[in-house]
């Protein structure tokens, strides 16, 4: 299985992931006009994972999408709600944050094709009452 690697806009800072430079391989431009535009942004996401999956052989190959986190909190969120109306389930999205310390990306999976309860244990439901 392949993992692949964008950022969320382009050029905004230099960004070499494994050994890749992904500064230009993006979903959005460097600059987004009117960052508030939700509609637009989300078709924007839309269309860039419609791209993806209709290559069949890379659809099928991916398992992680990584995506460099680069600010503009609206435009992730944007392709967030793409991601969970449009994206395979058995692709993982893990998003990419620098660490300035290390200066390396670190990655944490936000969702995942399936729910895995094994390190939870039991559920304890208590029930909501009012003082």
């Amino acid at each position: 299985m392949t993992t692949v690697t964008y950022a969320l806009c382009a050029g905004r800072h230099d960004i070499v992931v494994d050994g890749e430079d992904v500064t230009e391989k993006s979903v959005y431009p460097q600059t987004v006009e009117r960052p508030l535009d939700f509609e637009t942004h989300i078709a924007e996401a839309r269309e860039f994972l419609i791209g993806l999956t209709r290559d069949e052989e890379l659809m099928n190959s991916i398992s992680t999408f990584r995506l460099v986190v680069t600010g503009l909190t609206p435009v992730l969120h944007a392709f967030l709600r793409a991601w969970y109306t449009l994206a395979p389930s058995h692709w993982v999205l893990s998003l990419g944050h620098y660490d300035r310390d290390e200066q390396v990306y670190v990655w944490e999976p936000l969702f995942t094709s399936a729910l895995d309860f094994s390190e939870i244990g039991r559920f304890v439901f208590v029930p909501y009452e009012e003082e």
